[in-house]
């Protein structure tokens, strides 16, 4: 009797025993099924929200906003630039200070240039065009042959541009065209002829006109 109930305890222990057991492995493979799923919502990227409609408003306005500052920033630069390169000017330009010339590049002053004593003259007083005048001209000598166009044998003609003042005097005589050697002679020739003064709506006038000459080698 007492084997059988120590029997019996035994048998107890050991269906306890694999009850145990069997319960252990259940959670165990529980927790390994449980593992890769919280594992894997550890990792999971969070969710993105598409912008709504506020927040579209919100970034147009920054966007317009931010090219406003750009122009202006843009506009104040060329604006910087420009009042640098007019001050750069006027600093190279020179000034005039009390009849002086100061220039800003050494800041010493210099010698102010005349004013031009150019004048125009009346159109009563401006000369008139006669063409060639040996025409027209009261005394009129000939050149005379330079020794050395002569032993060059240099002949030609020979046409000196002339102004006449309003007495009829020659005022300017210059050769224009004809052999070098001879400009010199027929310039001496020009400047001793005279002419009768010419006159225009009652005033005398001065006249511009040409005179030729004729050189031939002499024998």
């Amino acid at each position: 009797m007492f084997q059988a109930r120590r029997d019996f305890g035994r048998s107890v222990i050991v269906s306890a025993a694999a009850l145990a057991m069997c319960a252990l492995m259940l959670v165990t493979s529980a927790v390994a099924q449980e593992a890769p799923r919280d594992a894997g919502s550890l990792i999971k990227p969070p969710t993105i929200k598409p912008p709504t409609a506020r927040s579209q408003t919100t970034n147009g306005r920054t966007s317009t906003s931010s090219r406003r500052r750009k122009r202006r920033a843009r506009r104040t630069r060329a604006s910087i630039a420009s009042r640098r390169a007019a001050a750069a000017r006027a600093a190279a330009t020179p000034r005039q200070v009390n009849g002086a010339i100061v220039d800003s590049a050494d800041g010493m002053p210099h010698t102010a240039p005349p004013a031009s004593t150019t004048t125009t003259l009346p159109r009563s007083m401006r000369p008139i065009s006669g063409g060639v005048l040996n025409g027209r001209a009261l005394i009129l000598p000939p050149p005379v042959y330079p020794p050395v166009a002569k032993a060059a044998n240099a002949a030609g003609t020979v046409t000196v541009r002339v102004l006449i003042d309003e007495n009829g005097k020659i005022a300017e005589a210059k050769a224009i065209y004809g052999p070098k050697l001879l400009r010199k002679a027929a310039e001496d020739a020009a400047r001793e002829a005279r002419f009768a003064p010419t006159q225009l709506s009652g005033q005398p006038v001065s006249v511009t006109g040409v005179i030729t000459y004729t050189f031939v080698v002499p024998q």
